[in-house]
């Protein structure tokens, strides 16, 4: 699992993740950052003050870039055939085959306090396509994660707040046909609340929750933003019923679409 993507390496199970969907930028299909890598890692911690200091460093299998060859067809005004015009596109990066590069990269976190932590996460890798004769073209990945839980006794219950956001940036190579930007972003913001010291049986296994997320990609390829809602209901500690309504907007080229779907999922933790 990927040492400096927090959502991938401590959230993303069924069974922990309050929602039953991946933020958009963490998507099994569709992710801007790797869930995981092969290679190899350090890591540990230490105190700081009351505090304490946790640390990860890696080095593990490059990513490579994605080019997509797109093809237009323009009338011309008189009439005639339509001429093909062949583009090039960078969709971001491949993390199934990469480049023989190596990606170097780290997170380290801060928890001032039992409950609280804000990270951050670096990758430098070279990226540069399988037989594309480029081989200058890095990719710099970044994230900032921030995730509270705490029992708020005024509350009557535990709070848990997450978000994190991530941006990929790669190499302008000022060469055609790759002569374009190339940056892609995303995250979430999300707050459950389970009331775990309510007298009521039923209302403790309860757990509603709220996310927002995002993904802006490179010019031609579609951005989308959501808002989910969910309800989970706890059988135990580790085995979960959810159910989630959520909100979504996608825009590309051709214009913005609404859309709203609904999600169920069972899971349990081993």
């Amino acid at each position: 699992l990927n040492p400096m993507n927090y959502y991938s390496e401590r959230i993303h199970p069924d069974w922990i993740n309050k929602l039953p969907d991946a933020p958009l930028p963490f998507g099994h299909d569709d992710s801007i950052i790797a869930g995981t890598q092969v290679g190899m890692q350090a890591r540990g911690g230490f105190a700081v003050g009351n505090g304490r200091v946790g640390y990860a460093l890696y080095l593990s299998n490059g990513p490579s870039i994605v080019i997509e060859e797109e093809e237009e067809h323009d009338e011309s005004e008189a009439g005639g055939e339509p001429d093909d015009d062949h583009g090039i596109r960078n969709g971001g990066l491949d993390f199934d085959d990469n480049s023989g590069d190596i990606a170097v990269g780290g997170r380290i976190g801060f928890s001032p306090v039992p409950g609280f932590e804000i990270g951050y996460g670096v990758e430098f890798a070279q990226v540069a396509a399988s037989g594309s004769g480029f081989r200058d073209i890095d990719a710099l990945t970044q994230s900032v994660d921030i995730n509270y839980i705490r029992n708020v006794d005024a509350l009557r219950g535990v709070v848990d707040a997450r978000a994190q956001v991530l941006w990929v940036d790669i190499d302008n190579p000022d060469m055609e046909p790759l002569d374009f930007e190339n940056e892609s972003s995303g995250g979430y913001v999300q707050l459950a609340y389970r009331p775990l010291n309510l007298d009521n049986e039923f209302l403790r296994k309860l757990e509603p929750v709220c996310r927002y997320d995002w993904v802006d990609l490179p010019s031609g390829f579609t951005d989308e933003q959501r808002v989910s809602f969910g309800l989970n209901y706890w059988i135990n500690s580790s085995t979960v019923l959810k159910a989630a309504i959520e909100f979504g907007e996608e825009e590309d080229e051709h214009g913005t679409e609404d859309y709203t779907g609904f999600r169920v999922q069972a899971a349990i933790g081993f």
